[in-house]
């Protein structure tokens, strides 16, 4: 989110936090994604003081921040009633979310199908050293275990909030020439969107997805989230 985006979302009444959670290079996945869960719940816990709806919560990430943002929206209730600590009580669940450039997917067999769309040949970096190590997983069989709990496409069921998608590219955009930036092209593809739109699409649940040249309810997340957030 750059400063224009959030002055729009201030102006607009939206409150706004921002959180921190470990990289994968500190613990991994998904030791990010319970930061994120206890995140939420803290600020919940703080409502009344911050004078913050907790029935209107939305949340908004990009790239990593985007794929831990859509666990949060599409897994179940995650508050645990049954202890006293009154933060890890409060709800998981939000009204809506947001994304730019998010993965859908962490399961293998999505990436590499899609990696060999794009990147002909440079399947095989993807299952190695480094998935084990983002998972904290000794065989890849784990990995992909632990991917499925933290990919929206395995979630999302026909309960949860609508979501609004954003990509820098649309489905017939040219992979870039430079290696470096061809990297991150594919690691944020459009693509990721246009399979989990079509999931909920398939589950009537409302997903909105925006990539140069389409047609969309919403120009921005910005009008997204004043439509859902805020009282009409």
């Amino acid at each position: 989110m750059n400063d224009d985006e959030l002055t729009q979302l201030l102006e607009a009444g939206i409150s706004v936090a921002s959180i921190n959670y470990r990289y994968k290079s500190i613990a991994p996945l998904p030791a990010a994604h319970n930061d994120a869960k206890l995140a939420l719940q803290f600020i919940r816990s703080n409502a009344t003081e911050w004078n913050i709806d907790k029935n209107s919560i939305g949340v908004f990430g990009n790239s990593a921040g985007a794929q831990i943002c859509m666990w949060l929206a599409f897994s179940d209730e995650m508050a645990n009633t049954k202890i006293d600590d009154p933060i890890k009580r409060e709800s998981t669940r939000v009204a809506c979310v947001a994304t730019k450039g998010g993965q859908t997917t962490m399961e293998s067999d999505f990436w590499i199908k899609h990696i060999g769309k794009y990147a002909p040949g440079e399947e095989a970096t993807f299952n190695g050293k480094t998935r084990l190590q983002t998972f904290g997983a000794k065989t890849l069989e784990e990995a992909d275990e632990i991917a499925k709990t933290i990919s929206a496409l395995v979630l999302v069921t026909a309960d949860d909030p609508p979501i609004f998608m954003q990509y820098a590219m649309s489905p017939k955009t040219a992979v870039p020439n430079n290696a470096k930036r061809a990297r991150g092209w594919v690691v944020h593809h459009v693509d990721f969107g246009t399979a989990l739109k079509e999931k909920m699409d398939k589950l009537n649940v409302e997903a909105d997805l925006k990539y140069p040249g389409a047609k969309t309810k919403y120009n921005s997340f910005i009008e997204f989230f004043v439509d859902k957030l805020l009282d009409k």
